[in-house]
């Protein structure tokens, strides 16, 4: 046995003595070389074994349409408009411009329902009103020439 407390010289003290602190150099080959197979092996491949079977695909549902129902809508909006005339005839101006312009409120309702008789045709009946009071004025003078 070494019987230095020194760590560095107790290593080579007994590596060199021939100490048995890590045992006979048989066994120190031995655990060597499973150390050193463990660090170049691979992963290990087992050649009998099957890549799993692929799964059937999952059939998509297939989209139904359906145009039977009934619907309201409505719509609307605000309307304004200006607009400048002037006659000229045989490239003369006849003397008479006029400027017309308006504006207002709009708007639309709508009703009505569809029944779908085959894949492909629909019957269907529908209702729709439109008003307006977009009002305005003309004004009419003579040009100046």
């Amino acid at each position: 046995m070494c019987s230095s407390r020194d760590t560095a010289k107790l290593f080579e003290d007994c590596y060199f003595c021939g100490s048995n602190i890590r045992g006979s150099p048989k066994k120190r080959f031995a655990i060597s070389l499973s150390a050193l197979s463990l660090l170049i092996a691979g992963p290990a491949v087992a050649a009998d074994m099957r890549a799993p079977a692929p799964r059937a695909p999952v059939a998509q549902p297939v989209a139904v349409y359906n145009w039977t129902g009934c619907y309201v809508g409505a719509g609307g909006g605000y309307g304004m408009f200006n607009q400048k005339t002037q006659v000229i005839e045989t490239g003369v101006v006849d003397g008479v411009e006029a400027s017309n312009g308006g504006r207002g409120w709009f708007g639309t309702v709508q009703v009505g329902c569809d029944y779908q008789v085959a894949s492909n045709f629909v019957l269907g009946a529908f209702a729709d009103y439109d008003f307006s009071d977009i009002r305005g004025d003309q004004i009419t003078f003579p040009a100046f020439c």
